[in-house]
């Protein structure tokens, strides 16, 4: 949905002056041509992971699995490369959920041959019955680039402005270490911009 009512709460991916929610840029990596996906199995034993191709050609796609704590510890799990036939799921890999221990969230990075490595995860729970720790997210801006680092993950990062713009991407995850880069624009070039950084963490833990 895009059109949007004004002043209430509504499931639009845009807002009432055209900006875009976090729907919009989630909805843009979900329906991402190629893509990985977290598949529980009924009783929850296991965890299969998906390879999506909606693309018209095959694609070689590689998947590696990481257990990453609250603290922000990583531990691989699996990994693979494999052969996504064209407009086709195909299931890459699978293991017990038993490997996500003490709380571990799975993180997925996922690169198709000749592509830039995405990110997304899966939770084996709900997020009220995780340990959220502080993320202490740094940001650095010049205006118009963006460089966000977190001390512990950060889920669902969402970046506001102070003015009216665009941002090149939103509602991400951070992992320690690895640094984000965005941009803005504004809608009127060289205005003074102040950004907020909102994520899991400080919505529901504050």
């Amino acid at each position: 949905q895009l059109n949007d009512t004004w002043p209430v709460a509504s499931w639009s991916g845009l807002d009432h002056g055209g900006g875009w929610k976090a729907l919009h840029y989630m909805a843009r990596r979900f329906f991402a041509p190629v893509a990985a996906f977290a598949l529980p199995s009924r009783d929850g034993s296991t965890i299969a992971i998906m390879g999506v191709n909606d693309r018209l050609d095959e694609v070689t796609l590689r998947v590696a699995c990481y257990a990453v704590t609250m603290a922000g510890v990583e531990t691989l799990i699996a990994e693979t490369e494999a052969a996504v036939p064209p407009d086709c799921a195909v299931e890459l890999l699978s293991f017990a959920t038993g490997a996500l221990v003490g709380g571990a969230i799975l993180h997925m990075k996922t690169t198709v041959a000749g592509g830039d490595p995405q990110w997304s995860h899966f939770a084996p729970q709900p997020y009220k019955s995780c340990a959220l720790e502080p993320p202490a997210i740094s940001i650095a801006s010049d205006g118009v680039s963006i460089s966000l680092i977190a001390e512990r993950p950060a889920y669902y990062v969402v970046m506001e402005a102070d003015v009216p713009g665009h941002f090149s991407d939103n509602a991400f995850d951070l992992l320690p270490g690895r640094k984000k880069v965005i941009r803005f624009t504004p809608e009127k070039p060289g205005a003074a911009v102040a950004f907020t950084a909102r994520d899991l963490y400080s919505a529901t833990c504050r």
